[in-house]
């Protein structure tokens, strides 16, 4: 049975497993992984079947002065051997009940246009596609 549960420092291992399946450019960071667990509004969630992670999706709320909290959502993955099952589908659920349950005004979520599959799934669940650029700039 598919179970979901927040993420232990003991999972990392099969966390970045995971993160290498969502991008191909991604370098195991354990320090980034261990920031991100202790964050107090960060929520990293799996998804476990047998007692092994198949799956995992990260919850994080942010205060916006214009609009009030509001939940992102991110690192959606399913091992591709598991995917079909409506795994990914029970992680973001999952992910906005606790976000309602913290008292967000809604959820937003980023995806590239080549994870077609993941796409119609989030359009399909009621996300809407936002006319607007996104940027970013690291450090």
């Amino acid at each position: 049975m598919f179970q979901i549960r927040p993420a232990q420092p003991t999972d990392k291992d099969a966390l970045m497993r995971l993160y290498h399946i969502l991008s191909s450019h991604y370098e195991d960071k354990p320090k980034a992984l261990d920031e991100a667990l202790s964050v107090t509004n960060t929520f990293i969630f799996v998804g476990e079947l047998e007692r092994n992670i198949v799956a995992t999706a990260t919850l994080s709320i942010r205060g916006v002065p214009s609009a009030g909290l509001v939940g992102y959502i991110d690192d959606v993955v399913t091992g591709p051997e598991f995917r079909g099952r409506g795994f990914g589908h029970s992680l973001i659920e999952y992910c906005l009940n606790q976000a309602r349950e913290k008292n967000c005004i809604r959820a937003e979520l980023t995806s590239r246009q080549s994870r077609e599959t993941a796409n119609r799934l989030y359009l399909k669940m009621g996300f809407k596609l936002r006319e607007t650029n996104n940027y970013v700039l690291k450090f």
